[in-house]
């Protein structure tokens, strides 16, 4: 780059008072020309220089520029605008005042005492508002509509102070200007009577000692006129350099867009001028700056003193080298310019969603570190529009501590607080307790929260048994019947509750298995440990149930800042690990009692969730930036500053730019203004901006693919207005410039063209072997037969014992078990809890349902069935669960017929040692009278029949005097296991439990539904062309009938394999589960 030939020296009056311009397009010039212009001017020993800033990051970026050219930048003050000369007003004004009492946030508490509907009864003007304000239960339409009075009223003091002052002292019925006249009563020393009377006193007296020997304004975007013109009046006691970041050396307000001049084409077609449009980016992005230009011109008048101009011409030696000199030019050409470029300076990445985004931003930044050796992460600038939405994105992909994958250190800055903290956002969610329904989830979930875990001593096993045991007690939602009557208007039922799941614990720990106790249900019996740690969860559910009442009642802001440390203290106990969530809660409740010194009216619920979320979850962190990496921050405060690559994340439609939406009732609507704030006009400033502080590239990233269908989506409208200046002004390699640097990514990080392309290939070794697999796989081609897979158990994995039912579980679903216990795939739905009451049951409750009612005729035939169940929250509410018992019941009382009731359960320990494997456990469903007794709620099946086979081989295998007959009671007959010799039951189970380790390593192929329906029809047949018929029938789905082949488990082992029963199938089932048939004896008895 080369400075502008003939630049203007500062011309300056006699007098050394009065405004001086300095202009420059780049920040780092300016900066340089600012430390040069300092001293020149030096201020006497240990005296403050003053140089205000719009940002916090703006000002630690200066003070490393001074730094350099320094050697060192100490007593440098950087306040911002605004904030400077309220201190400099109430110093001179000798008033005590710290803050503004009319700031946007007391405003909004000040009107909202003030909006009570009886207050306007009566008044002329302000029927739409008392028509708006009614049928306000929660006062929620009053809160909100205080909100944005407060936004409109503070706009007003820096927009509209002359509105205010007639307001003020006119007779205007208006109920705006009625508020406001209301409001300055009881704040007389407000922002705009404090500058009127600091602009009064600066005429009257000499203000030497207040003021600094000079004030400097470094990189101001935009001022209010109001405070334009109080730094107008400063400079007739001082002199004032703003210093200000420019486009161009030409004088630009007067440039039009495209539009605007299209539009004036057509009604002047005969003035040449018309024809003559400056640069579309420049007129398009920069009305702003435009405005902001001619906002100066109006307001410093004669304060003006002198100008320096400090511009630098681009070079076009890059396509965002062009780009930027046509910008600087201000001119529009019709010439397109040819360019070569083998990596683009300007690139754009369309990408399925935040987390591709980040990941494809990742693999661009470490090509270009991978390229340029002296590129550096310090010298990486990304801003996100949507920071707090995109922080959990980027530390999932640049925090990754992947050994194998280059790190790139960075850093995130200005992220809201309740953006990464989930204390706050489970202190949020306790709010809202009185309309909580209690789910189980809802209360559980709290338990994984570290802080409430410490509070009441429970440990990570210990929340995994309790949501175990719920699961068991069959919790779905509500506190008790009583609860469900009185917040929502339901029939007080206790089944399913949380007050019935308490009394069944109790009565469990108490009594263990016992019958009814006044119409509860005893759970089962809990050890001395389990009871603990059940105490001490219904101690938190108790508190939650105490602040579900406590929390309904308005109060003022002092009282819920008392009752919510109260609550902190109570649920919370602080984690040393944490990143400080209850601290920043404290905070916001010190705020808010603050808050009740200048409001006393009452605050509903709702209106605290509304305060309280907005000021937790909108609070940014500060003070990180420039902290050592790459910086990723929002997009506001490192606007402007240079760096050699910039990167913009999140730049879809929707996002950026924001929409400007005033209020009807605001009084700057249709009136618009040199300086008006407009968040669209903001934003597209700020892209111009960041444009022309890119050094050496600029990326861009958005999510312009759906992640369900693929289907395109939108890019932010600077983006495509970007892209349609270069598709018209340049060619690169080519082709149309817009269209070359545009890249789409593929919708997975292993996906083939992330590492096809040369010069963008991912950096990730990890999903490079992920696709190298599935380019090798060539998943098109289905294989024959079942998987040959091989999962070798290590050496300390191997267990030296194992437990009956877990040799069950693996022999009835072999398939399913290996996933689970060696690959950790779990069905999707696997451990969700259901939350709904059961109205109608679904095939697997009524399997269990039935399973239940046999089990209480053969143990308890005395008691009364439907109070039992019912007391368990097994039948469906009401009528409908008496009917449905009712019908089971006829169904299975036949099936029980000639057995003796009631059954006596006999607890039975077994350990037998089977070479270096163990069988140690516990027997379930061994009675006294019969041995062991199974029951089967659907018809026989021999995998259904594992859990009475097993336990029938370990008695014979112990000779226990409980051996005998094991009993089956099946839908469609009795049947019974005859007696064996304990050498062949121990043979036997020596061969299943080899069979269970060969299950730990490899997915066998024997299947519940066909392995059954093959064995059964052999074992009656002894034809296996028959059995293989019967096999294949279960296994292939039919209209009326689901096979097996759509079990989530085999069909997931089995997705790239063409199989069905075969004669491996055949012989595995053969001599697994022959020796069971051959011992069975069927009909009744």
């Amino acid at each position: 780059m080369k400075p502008i030939p003939n630049g203007l020296p500062i011309r300056q009056h006699r007098a050394m008072h009065g405004i001086y311009l300095h202009h420059g397009n780049r920040l780092e010039d300016l900066a340089a020309a600012m430390a040069e212009s300092l001293l020149e001017d030096p201020p006497p020993p240990l005296e403050c220089r003053t140089i205000v800033v719009e940002s916090g990051a703006l000002a630690r970026w200066l003070k490393l520029q001074l730094c350099r050219h320094h050697g060192i930048a100490m007593l440098v003050d950087t306040p911002l605008p605004a904030a400077w000369l309220w201190q400099t007003a109430t110093r001179l004004l000798n008033l005590e005042q710290t803050e503004d009492p009319l700031s946007r946030e007391r405003l909004r508490w000040l009107i909202f005492d003030r909006l009570d509907p009886r207050r306007w009864n009566g008044h002329a003007g302000a029927k739409p508002l008392i028509t708006y304000l009614s049928n306000d239960q929660h006062q929620l339409k009053r809160w909100q509509l205080a909100g944005r009075l407060a936004e409109a009223f503070d706009r007003y003091q820096y927009y509209r102070p002359e509105l205010l002052r007639h307001w003020q002292h006119g007779e205007e019925q208006d109920w705006q200007a009625c508020l406001w006249r209301e409001l300055v009563e009881s704040c007389p020393t407000h922002r705009n009577a404090l500058l009127d009377q600091f602009s009064e006193r600066l005429r009257i007296v000499q203000a030497q000692a207040v003021l600094p020997r000079r004030l400097d304004l470094f990189s101001i975007h935009n001022l209010p006129p109001s405070l334009l013109s109080a730094y107008a009046t400063l400079a007739e006691h001082l002199p004032v350099h703003l210093w200000l970041l420019s486009p161009t050396a030409d004088y630009w307000a007067d440039l039009a867009s495209p539009k605007t001049l299209a539009r004036q084409r057509l009604q002047q077609p005969d003035d040449i001028s018309l024809w003559q449009a400056g640069n579309p980016l420049l007129t398009q992005w920069g009305r702003q700056g435009q405005a902001f230009q001619d906002l100066l011109l109006e307001r410093i008048g004669a304060a003006w003193a002198g100008e320096s101009e400090h511009f630098v011409m681009p070079e076009r030696s890059s396509l965002l080298g062009c780009v930027q000199a046509d910008i600087f030019e201000a001119v529009d050409t019709a010439a397109v310019s040819e360019l070569d470029e083998s990596e683009p300076s300007i690139q754009i990445h369309i990408a399925h969603g935040p987390m591709r985004e980040c990941e494809v931003l990742r693999d661009v930044l470490l090509h270009q570190f991978n390229n340029d050796p002296h590129l550096s992460p310090e010298d990486v600038l990304v801003m996100v529009p949507d920071i707090g939405r995109y922080a959990c994105y980027i530390e999932a992909v640049f925090g990754h501590a992947d050994p194998e994958l280059p790190r790139l250190p960075y850093n995130i800055s200005d992220v809201p607080t309740g953006a990464d903290a989930t204390i706050v956002q489970t202190f949020l969610k306790l709010l809202e307790l009185p309309d909580c329904r209690f789910t189980r989830s809802d209360v559980l979930d709290l338990l994984h929260i570290r802080e409430i875990a410490r509070r009441f001593a429970l440990e990570e096993q210990d929340i995994g048994w309790l949501e175990e045991w719920f699961d068991r007690l069959q919790v779905y939602w509500g506190l008790d019947g009583v609860d469900k009557r009185k917040r929502l208007g339901l029939p007080a039922i206790d089944e399913n509750t949380w007050h019935q799941a308490f009394a069944r614990t109790m009565a469990g720990f108490a009594l263990g298995d016992h019958e009814l106790l006044y119409d509860i249900a005893p759970s089962p019996p809990l050890g001395a440990q389990q009871a603990e740690c059940a105490a001490r969860f219904f101690a938190l559910l108790d508190r939650l149930r105490a602040y579900s009442l406590k929390l309904r009642d308005p109060r003022t802001a002092r009282a819920w800042a008392e009752e919510l440390q109260i609550l902190l203290q109570d649920v919370f106990e602080e984690d040393p690990d944490s990143q400080g969530g209850l601290e920043k809660i404290h905070e916001a409740l010190s705020e808010l009692a603050e808050i009740g010194r200048i409001s006393h009216e009452l605050l509903t619920l709702p209106i605290l969730r509304d305060w309280l979320g907005s000021r937790l979850e909108h609070a940014s962190t500060a003070g990180r930036f420039y902290s050592g990496g790459i910086t990723f921050c929002g997009l506001q405060p490192l606007r402007g500053v240079p760096f050699r690559i910039i990167a913009l994340l999140g730049m879809q439609d929707g996002d950026f730019p924001r929409p400007g939406m005033p209020a009807e009732f605001d009084c700057m609507r249709g009136n618009w203004r040199h300086g008006d704030p407009d968040p669209c006009l903001e934003d597209r400033y700020l892209m111009l901006e960041t444009l022309l502080a890119a050094r050496e590239r600029l990326i861009i990233c958005y999510s312009g693919r759906n992640e369900q269908d693929n289907e395109p989506l939108q890019p932010s409208i600077v983006v495509q207005e970007l892209v349609d200046v270069l598709d018209q002004r340049y060619r690169l390699n080519g082709r149309p410039a817009g269209q070359a640097i545009q890249q789409v990514h593929g919708l997975q990080p292993f996906s083939t063209a992330n590492f096809a392309r040369e010069g963008s290939a991912g950096f990730d070794a990890w999903w490079y072997g992920a696709c190298a697999s599935l380019c090798r796989h060539q998943p098109s081609l289905r294989q024959a037969g079942w998987p040959a897979w091989h999962l070798p158990l290590p050496e300390e994995e191997r267990p030296d014992r194992i437990e009956p039912s877990m040799l069950v579980k693996a022999l009835s679903h072999p398939v399913r078990y290996f996933m689970q216990q060696r690959l950790r795939l779990h069905q999707p739905d696997d451990g969700v809890c259901s939350e709904d009451e059961p109205f109608a049951l679904d095939a697997l409750q009524q399997w269990q349902l039935r399973k239940r009612i046999m089990e209480h005729l053969l143990l308890y035939p005395d008691r009364p069935l439907e109070k039992h169940l019912r007391a368990t929250g097994m039948l469906p509410h009401g009528p409908p669960g008496s009917r449905m018992l009712a019908q089971l019941r006829e169904d299975i009382e036949p099936l029980l017929a000639g057995l003796p009731r009631p059954l006596k359960h006999v607890n039975v320990d077994i350990r037998i040692e089977l070479d270096h494997l163990g069988l140690h456990g516990r027997l379930d469903r061994v009675f006294k009278e019969l041995g062991v007794v199974h029951w089967m709620s659907g018809d026989f099946r021999a995998a259904d029949a594992w859990s009475a086979w097993v336990a029938h081989l370990c008695l014979h295998a112990n000779s226990h005097e409980q051996a005998g007959h094991a009993h089956l009671i099946c839908k469609n007959g009795y049947r019974r296991f005859t007696p064996v010799d304990p050498a062949f039951a121990r043979e036997e189970l020596h061969r299943l439990a080899h069979l269970y380790l060969e299950s730990l390593e490899r997915p066998l192929p024997l299947l519940r539904k066909s392995s059954s329906a093959y064995i059964e029809k052999f074992h009656r047949t002894g034809d296996r062309e028959q059995a293989m018929k019967e096999a294949k029938k279960a296994w292939h789905s039919s209209y009326n009938n689901t096979g097996e082949c759509e079990d989530f488990h085999v069909s997931l082992l089995l997705r790239q394999h063409e199989w069905e029963p075969d004669d491996a199938f055949a012989e595995l089932a053969e001599r697994t589960l022959m020796p069971m048939m051959q011992n069975l004896v069927g009909g009744h008895d």
